[in-house]
């Protein structure tokens, strides 16, 4: 289980603020686990019991953002995803659903998949 919470607040032509977090479960089909790394302030990446690792997540984030000219707006979304790390490898495969409190681009809600590789240091 994992989460992160952040404010930003910016001044210029245009005054504003954002604002969001997101809560994060992860199991582990594999026998392996993560361990913190304080010093970094992070997850590691999982210690490979075998030759590969198979883990799935669920992710669910807030945001809203606010600013003088265009007013507020909010983003919901639910991410289910999987991940394979295999040495120092981590492909993704993920379905996100998303929705905002006013239209972005004429959409308020939709749904996405992602396919990501990764290298990890």
């Amino acid at each position: 289980m994992q989460g992160e919470a952040y404010y930003s607040q910016y001044a210029g032509s245009i005054d504003g603020y954002g604002a969001g977090g997101y809560v994060q479960a992860g199991w582990f089909l594999t026998a392996d686990s993560r361990q913190y790394n304080a010093r970094r302030g992070i997850l590691a990446p999982p210690r490979l019991s075998g030759g590969y690792s198979v883990e799935l997540f669920a992710r669910a984030s807030l945001v809203r953002g606010d600013d003088d000219i265009n007013g507020w707006n909010g983003y919901k979304g639910l991410t289910l995803g999987s991940n394979v790390y295999y040495r120092k490898l981590r492909g993704s495969l993920d379905i996100v659903y998303g929705e905002s409190r006013e239209p972005v681009g004429d959409e308020d809600n939709g749904v996405a998949f992602s396919v990501r590789l990764q290298y990890l240091f």
